[in-house]
């Protein structure tokens, strides 16, 4: 699994690498908003972007916004991770796309849920994917 890590502190970042550590995943790394889209317009898409909020250049809020227009053939499953879940930063992350978010501190428990559900997605995209070409090889065949 791959996964793009945009968090803005070197600690934090650090601390999700350990979370992380045990699961199997290609780890990228961005601190900015604007190095984050640069990661995604030069290399494979990830399955799962954790995205901090609060990232500078360009929000994690309007970064999940552009992965989804732009990324909507392969979407990642995006978290955004920030210092409250209150109601007005839910709706952000709802209108945003964001398929989850994290309220800062969150619990190994928590993201190991997300890393589970981005990979669910990314199996059921494949998945999708292989149905979709058998049955436009098939349509041909029969045409």
């Amino acid at each position: 699994m791959k996964i793009l890590l945009a968090v803005p502190s070197v600690f934090e970042c650090r601390v999700i690498q350990s979370l992380i550590s045990h699961w199997p995943h290609e780890l990228a790394v961005a601190r900015t908003g604007q190095s984050t889209l640069s990661k995604l317009l030069h290399e494979a898409p990830p399955d799962l972007a954790l995205v901090d909020a609060e990232l500078s250049g360009m929000d994690g809020f309007s970064l999940c916004r552009w992965i989804r227009n732009h990324l909507a053939s392969r979407p990642p499953h995006v978290v955004i991770l920030c210092n409250s879940d209150s109601e007005v930063i839910q709706r952000r992350a709802a209108i945003a796309g964001a398929s989850a978010l994290l309220a800062k501190p969150f619990s190994e428990p928590a993201l190991k849920e997300q890393l589970a559900l981005a990979e669910i997605a990314q199996q059921l995209h494949q998945t999708a994917m292989r149905r979709l070409s058998l049955a436009t090889t098939q349509r041909m065949m029969a045409g």
